[in-house]
């Protein structure tokens, strides 16, 4: 997969502006198969004018509104609802760039006909994508509520210094969530090697013999996945924490009725869920990594004659890796905790806007 990227945020943009600041994020260019380097940058300069258009009426509008929440803050002023706006409007601004994009590149490569030539069908696959997120926009709670002054006073004073904590919680439940995401990914594609591995013995039906290279492939992916497989249960760990903490955070606060209460500890439980199920495929992962050593290692002490049962052991193991992989992916579970963290800080940051 080729992939062309070009950095979204004007960099006036991406400073620090009283309360809040804007994370960078990139809009991609993803072509399936691989391009030399020439290729890439021809295709840069190609699109490049139509992408700068887009991304100046995009940055010109994060300033108009940057500039309407200053105003707010320096009259002492609640800036709730422009900041619940922003979040908006730069979402649904990125995701008509991202469609825009899409049809309009296609276009402009498809007028170099050596290009068009270089990158054939994987034209029709083309996609544009953007990583915004709702969390790329950073509040700064503690400093906001300072500045605006009486809106704290005159609200709940205790309840809203938990909200803004929880929001803190949820912040770095992110970022441990994003080095799941990555330790996953590294593990998922070793599990995709060693599946398409034991997919091969599968096949063989007795009294074939076990090639002696597939079993030593085998090996060689084993001495690398069980260390992978190990880093996705230890990244997991530091989000239990958290999430243990934003949990006794939510129990001691104190909602004016039990709806919202309820509400905020149904999230908490969702993503423990998510927790426990990833809990249970790195499981899967470790006893795979076990089996099918012990697999190899027979496969690698039996004489030719003794292959038959070295396919049963091989074929009981592909069955159990199928099996578990039916059940849940990595990737899935991952992408699962991502949007309830996205939704979750979502419905914090009303809660926060609520109560200010």
């Amino acid at each position: 997969m080729a992939e062309i990227a070009f950095a979204l945020i004007k960099s006036e943009n991406l400073k620090k502006y009283g309360a809040f600041h804007i994370k960078q994020v990139e809009t991609v260019i993803e072509i399936p198969g691989s391009l030399d380097s020439s290729t890439q940058q021809a295709i840069r300069d190609k699109v490049s004018p139509a992408f700068d258009k887009l991304r100046d009426e995009l940055n010109d509008h994060i300033a108009d509104m940057r500039d309407k929440i200053e105003k707010a803050l320096k009259a002492g002023k609640s800036q709730a609802q422009l900041k619940q706006a922003l979040g908006k409007d730069i979402g649904e601004r990125v995701d008509k760039m991202d469609k825009l994009l899409g049809k309009a590149v296609p276009a402009l490569i498809q007028r170099d006909q050596e290009l068009t030539k270089e990158i054939g069908t994987a034209l029709l696959k083309l996609q544009v994508t953007s990583g915004w997120k709702l969390l790329n926009l950073v509040w700064d709670g503690v400093e906001a509520g300072t500045a605006i002054g009486s809106a704290v006073v005159t609200g709940n004073v205790e309840l809203l210094g938990t909200i803004r904590g929880c929001l803190k919680l949820i912040k770095s439940i992110r970022e441990t969530i994003d080095a799941i995401e990555e330790a996953g990914s590294e593990e998922a594609e070793l599990r995709k090697q060693l599946k398409a591995k034991l997919k091969e013995l599968q096949k063989l039906k007795p009294p074939a013999k076990v090639p002696s290279a597939l079993v030593d492939e085998i090996e060689r992916l084993l001495r690398t996945y069980p260390l992978r497989v190990a880093t996705v249960q230890q990244t997991v760990k530091p989000l239990a924490t958290r999430l243990d903490e934003l949990l006794t955070a939510t129990e001691k606060a104190k909602f004016p009725d039990s709806k919202h209460q309820k509400a905020v500890e149904a999230s908490v439980n969702k993503l423990i869920n998510q927790v426990i199920h990833i809990n249970v495929y790195s499981e899967s992962g470790r006893k795979l990594a076990t089996q099918s050593k012990e697999a190899a290692a027979e496969a690698k002490s039996r004489r030719a004659t003794d292959w038959n049962r070295v396919w049963n052991t091989m074929s009981d193991v592909y069955d159990f890796i199928c099996d578990v992989e039916d059940k849940m992916e990595i990737d899935s579970l991952s992408k699962l905790l991502e949007d309830q963290a996205t939704e979750m800080f979502e419905d914090w940051q009303e809660l926060e806007d609520e109560y200010e």
